[in-house]
């Protein structure tokens, strides 16, 4: 299906790390630089969390969206782990310096996968079970945030999923009207 790179659509948000993704997945892919139109897409096809107020409003600007991670981070548990990691470091940390920590951890590894042959030393700072608490916290608010927590966050992908049935039944049935193979979509959530 991605043999041609002429029998391919490209669609990217108009972020410009999105569009760096989208090129450099298909130099990855062909070996060449490939051009495609920027700014195809409808910036509501694949940003729709940006244009649509129950979203804004009832999710992303609503701190009852986030309920479940702050009872979690009141619990005896995560309380616990902040203390332990201050001990750990030889400081009195807060919440907010364990999810600094936390976050650089998490971009090291990015960085640097190979965690035997490249020690983080934010990594460092947590043991297993601190490290399970605070990806617990993160599933929590994204579960919330950006997934099946409220109705509106799938509802609102209607377009997109209504747009992508119509592809694949186009490309299933043989349609002269698409002639391409393949659409690939790059978007960006934040």
């Amino acid at each position: 299906l991605l043999r041609d790179s002429n029998m391919v659509q490209v669609r990217a948000t108009y972020k410009q790390r999105t569009w760096a993704s989208a090129k450099s997945f298909l130099y990855g892919l062909y070996g060449y630089p490939v051009s495609f139109p920027q700014n195809i897409v409808p910036a509501m096809l694949l940003s729709f969390y940006e244009f649509c107020p129950a979203y804004m409003d009832g999710v992303d600007s609503n701190n009852n969206t986030f309920v479940e991670k702050y009872k979690l981070m009141a619990s005896t548990e995560y309380r616990e782990m902040v203390d332990t990691v201050s001990q750990r470091v030889g400081l009195v940390l807060e919440t907010a310096d364990v999810e600094m920590a936390w976050a650089m951890c998490r971009y090291e590894i990015a960085e640097y996968p190979d965690v035997l042959e490249h020690v983080s030393p934010w990594c460092a700072l947590f043991s297993e079970d601190d490290l399970k608490i605070l990806e617990f916290a993160d599933d929590l608010m994204f579960y919330w945030k950006d997934g099946y927590g409220f109705d509106i966050n799938w509802k609102m992908t209607q377009p997109l999923m209504a747009e992508m049935h119509q592809k694949f039944s186009q490309l299933k049935s043989g349609d002269p009207i698409s002639t391409l193979q393949s659409y690939l979509y790059f978007g960006h959530s934040e």
